[in-house]
């Protein structure tokens, strides 16, 4: 026994029937991938109490090259495949790609984790890195999840040319959705937030942190669920991301940030960014 989990590793020739699940699961996940065979298990990490730790799983494929899965648990929702050689931060890729055997793959190994859940395929960016990432969105009523925590999909990373597999990250168990439709349409949120930057946003930055808050532009909305601070059902909203210029006694900043408008009340549920 190691601290909170029992450790299991190939070498020693210990089997753990509670995990072979998981460990099955993980094979079939890089094989989907075109991850090469067979796979040998390096080890397997299963915690005593799984509501606060992840069971992970190290495997290594045909060619000695090694990978770790981490499975959700209660506190934290987030499934992760990675290549253990590379650095998990990839930085921010922002250009469109566009490779139909890349696109393929991503599609293949990311329909294999998510089975029946509704997802839509987003887009595939690349950087400066040699790497290309694919983005899946779960959705509902047509509608995807927004908004930093509220982000439900999946994001499948591939070197570039060649498409070999390098991470999975999948955010799972999306709450249950409001079903009613949006009351507003995008110019009537972009209306609201106009009233709401003016009435909450602004004396609220003034207030809390003696700082003047102004915008200049306002971009696209997008329409989606996202689940508020403290909620248990998401609500149907419209991100609106526009330019804040931020001024304090000694400095200013100029950045992106988000309104939140519920897309059926036409209310305000986060100004700028977390308020402050």
């Amino acid at each position: 026994m190691v601290g909170l989990a029992l450790l299991l590793t190939a070498r020693m020739g210990f089997l753990d029937v509670t995990g072979t699940g998981k460990v099955d699961e993980v094979k079939s996940l890089l094989r989907s991938f075109g991850v090469p065979g067979p796979y040998r298990l390096q080890m397997l990490s299963i915690p005593e109490d799984q509501r606060f730790n992840s069971t992970t799983v190290v495997l290594t494929d045909r060619n000695s090259v090694e990978y770790k899965a981490s499975f959700p648990y209660a506190q934290y929702k987030t499934f992760i495949l990675r290549r253990t050689k590379d650095n998990f931060f990839i930085g921010f890729p922002s250009r469109e790609f566009h490779n139909a055997k890349l696109e393929a793959r991503a599609k293949a190994g990311a329909a294999f984790f998510y089975g029946k859940e509704h997802v839509r395929f987003d887009d595939m960016l690349t950087g400066d890195k040699n790497l290309a990432e694919a983005h899946f969105s779960v959705i509902r009523n047509g509608f995807p999840f927004i908004g930093g925590a509220s982000q439900f999909g999946y994001t499948v990373t591939m070197s570039v040319p060649d498409g070999k597999f390098v991470s999975f990250v999948a955010k799972v168990n999306p709450p249950p959705v409001d079903p009613s439709p949006a009351k507003l349409t995008e110019q009537d949120a972009v209306d609201a937030f106009k009233v709401a930057f003016k009435a909450e946003i602004a004396p609220h930055a003034l207030t809390k942190t003696k700082t003047t808050v102004t915008y200049d532009t306002v971009d696209k909305g997008t329409l989606g669920y996202f689940l508020p601070e403290g909620e248990s059902v998401a609500r149907l909203v419209w991100s609106i991301p526009y330019r804040a210029m931020r001024v304090w006694p000694d400095g200013a900043m100029v950045g992106n940030a988000v309104a939140t408008i519920d897309a059926v009340s036409g209310k305000l549920i986060l100004g700028y960014n977390d308020r402050s």
